[in-house]
């Protein structure tokens, strides 16, 4: 079923007869709905899809229609397309739901803040839960109003996507838990905070390494959050979106543990930019060596002079090594150059596509030379943070050439786009100095 919201109390019936209903259950079938065929017959309606459109922040639709159907309810929308003008309260959702049966959740409302209860994720779905989205587009939050959700056990659970408060309330011990996870999405709008102020909320010092000691009974007593340990193993995870505080707090140790990762998205370019990210080799060193469940992401043991200072004697150090195809990075990312060839060649060997938005710290000739270390590379956006390093006249320089045909084949790899024109490199070029 998929309709537009109705108005407050257009539920109401259905929460009477789902009343009257277990009323009579509990009676052992005395009463109006009394017949030979009690425990074989119902007369409630088994609602099992409903799509609720044009929602109204002071609709008590949402709480009725679980209350009155949530036991078998299978996939449930509930979506707000009012005007971007239109002022409404907080939307709250949560509060004593229960959806056994469901296997699809959605809630997405506009400019209002979508308060989800504390209990939402441990205690509303039930196993079957497959896919959940939960979205606001709020754009600004206090630190001292947050809180966080329980932990919640989601064995089925395949696609996550968060964005708005529902994201920033999200417990990261879930993902100990959601084995069979194949998409994360943890998005906001909002500017990222000072970065004092935001390392400070999760218990993390200025070099985002994490403050040992902290109970978890302080976190919540104190009203900050827990801190992100980055160490989940989602053996099934295939994209990896994360944007604003999530994607500039993000370790990359992470994807030691995501060995079917496919897609990574990692973007700070927000409005009132106030720092940047400075990425070195120890960002993506895997610190103990460890590896989930003996699924060795890890590359050889690193040779180059870039690692004699974290290499120590028995001690050999590693790079991490992924599969992933496709890496999005906007915003102030600062890789220079030898940094960039070695993530390209070491962590990254097997990237199809590139898209760069805003990122710093490296050269025209620099950038090149890395994407020659990529013998699978397609494809390539690139938008740097000094536009005027890209020039058709540089571009031919360094030995492009306008690009015909399809970009997968060999004599056009790889891809590249300015100007609205693809380019090439020639197969005898020479990479050249700016």
């Amino acid at each position: 079923m998929s309709i537009n919201a109705l108005g407050p109390g257009s539920f109401a019936w259905a929460v009477k007869e789902k009343i009257a209903w277990d009323e009579q259950m509990s009676a052992g079938g005395k009463g109006a709905f009394s017949s030979s065929t009690f425990q074989e017959w119902s007369p409630l309606i088994p609602l099992g899809q409903l799509t609720l459109s044009t929602l109204d922040g002071f609709t008590d639709e949402p709480d009725d229609i679980v209350q009155a159907f949530g036991s078998t309810l299978k996939i449930a929308s509930f979506f707000d397309h009012s005007p971007e003008d239109a002022q409404r309260p907080e939307f709250r959702i949560g509060m004593d739901w229960y959806l056994p049966a469901t296997k699809v959740f959605h809630f997405y409302v506009g400019k209002a803040r979508l308060l989800v209860d504390p209990g939402m994720y441990a205690s509303v779905f039930g196993e079957n839960l497959m896919r959940l989205l939960l979205l606001d587009r709020s754009n600004s939050y206090n630190v001292q109003d947050l809180y966080t959700c329980h932990p919640a056990t989601l064995p089925k659970l395949q696609d996550l996507t968060l964005h708005g408060w529902p994201a920033l309330v999200f417990h990261p011990e879930t993902l100990h838990k959601v084995p069979s996870l194949k998409s994360l999405e943890l998005e906001l709008i909002s500017a990222i905070k000072p970065r004092e102020e935001l390392l400070a909320s999760f218990h993390q010092e200025s070099n985002l390494t994490l403050i040992d000691g902290v109970e978890e009974a302080a976190l919540h007593s104190i009203g900050r959050r827990p801190v992100w340990t980055w160490d989940w193993y989602l053996p099934s995870l295939r994209l990896l979106r994360l944007t604003s505080e999530f994607a500039y707090l993000f370790q990359f140790r992470m994807l030691v543990g995501c060995p079917s990762l496919h897609c990574l998205v990692l973007n700070i370019e927000v409005s009132q930019q106030t720092h940047s990210r400075v990425l070195s080799l120890s960002d993506f060193i895997h610190v103990d060596g460890s590896v989930p469940d003996g699924d060795s992401l890890l590359s050889s043991t690193l040779s180059s002079s870039a690692s004699t200072s974290l290499t120590s004697p028995g001690n050999p150090t590693r790079l991490i090594k992924t599969r992933i195809e496709r890496l999005f990075l906007a915003g102030a990312w600062v890789l220079d150059d030898d940094l960039r060839a070695t993530v390209f060649e070491a962590v990254f060997p097997d990237l199809s596509y590139i898209q760069e938005s805003s990122t710093s710290g490296y050269s025209l000739r620099g950038w090149f030379l890395a994407l020659r270390k990529l013998p699978r590379l397609e494809e390539t956006f690139c938008w740097p943070a000094d536009m005027g390093m890209l020039t058709i006249e540089r571009l031919k320089d360094q030995g492009l050439v306008p690009l015909e045909g399809d970009t997968g084949s060999p004599q056009n790899w790889p891809g590249f786009s300015f100007n609205d024109e693809k380019w090439s490199f020639r197969g005898d070029a020479e990479i050249v100095a700016d």
